[in-house]
């Protein structure tokens, strides 16, 4: 499979949307109270607004979305932010990776995480960070395989378990 990681142009918007709200639903379905339907409205959100973000700066192309394509189908995503920490001087934090299901187990959601560090190192950044929902182990697996760490687990519900947990890959 030939595989190109490029930045998310405004076509891209559509088939990114409608696989960020699957794949929210498909983990729903699998554990409901680490994925509760409150929080659906803001999986979408916050795709539309960095698409507005980029569309009212006008720029063409996405700084903050890269889209997997193979043979120019839409086949995956990935959405991050570059900010600061209170432990890092520098991150990159994935706020959203997906894989079209029939493309998945073919290393592209490793092929973006790679592309991801691989930017962050030529920045100079310290880190990678992702935040996790528990129950999501296609994505535990997909960080652990690609050298990230569990640094943190939250508790934000009466859950004995942990609902999220914070990967982190440091930047050297």
């Amino acid at each position: 499979m030939h595989l190109k990681i490029e930045q998310a142009v405004w076509e891209d918007r559509e088939p990114i949307i409608r696989l960020s709200e699957s794949t929210f639903w498909e983990h729903h379905e699998l554990v409901p109270t680490a994925f509760p339907i409150e929080c659906f409205p803001s999986v979408q959100a916050t795709i539309e607004d960095q698409f507005l973000l980029d569309w009212r700066n006008r720029r063409k192309l996405s700084e903050t979305i890269l889209v997997a394509k193979s043979n120019s189908e839409f086949v995956g995503f990935v959405m991050f932010k570059t900010g600061r920490t209170n432990t890092f001087n520098g991150c990159t934090y994935i706020i959203d990776i997906a894989v079209e299901p029939p493309f998945r187990r073919n290393r592209i959601a490793h092929t973006l995480l790679s592309f991801i560090s691989d930017k962050a190192k030529s920045q100079r950044l310290d880190a990678v960070i992702a935040d996790v929902w528990s129950g999501n182990h296609a994505s535990e697996n997909l960080f652990i395989n690609a050298g990230f760490t569990v640094t943190e687990e939250l508790q934000e519900t009466a859950s004995e378990d942990p609902t999220r947990k914070i990967f982190t890959k440091e930047i050297f």
